[in-house]
């Protein structure tokens, strides 16, 4: 006949031949009816993808936002990890700097930022280039509140940036999120 052993905390004896230890028998499983039941430091406790296809251009010499998306974390004390792969190309129709500036924003914080991404042309004749940039970010949560992730870009003068271009394929970018216990 089975029982059931309702306990506020389960601790190993002080003294012994593993002192501090549960030990679970071989051939015996502890086993939980709820996934996020057992957690354990370190240990993935949840794993999130976001993707866009949106095709959008800016030339403004201030930042833009071109996508957002917000992730609500399964525990209030976690590290939680943005690993963002994005479709970006700064270009220059007339003269030779095709570079830009993109950030991420995490809460309204900025966590991540680049400057001269992109291309120079000394020829002069004008430039473009298109490349996939990828980076981590991470954020240290203390709240089951949804986390604002933002990516911004920002041209300079006579200059553009183009977030997922449609031209010559199917473009995505995406954003893996992976929340850590702690």
């Amino acid at each position: 006949m089975a029982s059931i052993v309702s306990v506020e905390q389960i601790k190993g004896l002080a003294s012994g031949s593993t002192p501090n230890t549960i030990t679970i028998p071989s051939g015996q499983k502890l086993v939980a009816a709820n996934a996020q039941a057992i957690i354990a430091p370190g240990m993935l406790i949840n794993q999130q993808q976001f993707q866009t296809t949106q095709d959008i251009d800016t030339s403004s010499s201030t930042f833009n936002t071109l996508w957002t998306f917000n992730y609500t974390p399964v525990s209030t004390n976690s590290k939680i990890y943005f690993t963002h792969c994005l479709n970006l190309r700064g270009f220059n129709n007339s003269s030779n700097d095709g570079r830009f500036e993109y950030q991420v924003l995490l809460a309204g914080s900025v966590y991540f930022k680049v400057r001269d991404a992109g291309s120079y042309d000394y020829g002069g004749s004008g430039v473009w280039m298109r490349t996939t940039y990828s980076e981590t970010t991470v954020y240290t949560n203390t709240a089951s509140s949804a986390i604002e992730w933002r990516l911004q870009a920002s041209a300079q003068t006579n200059q553009g940036v183009r977030f997922n271009e449609a031209s010559g394929g199917s473009p995505i970018s995406t954003c893996l999120v992976q929340e850590i216990a702690q």
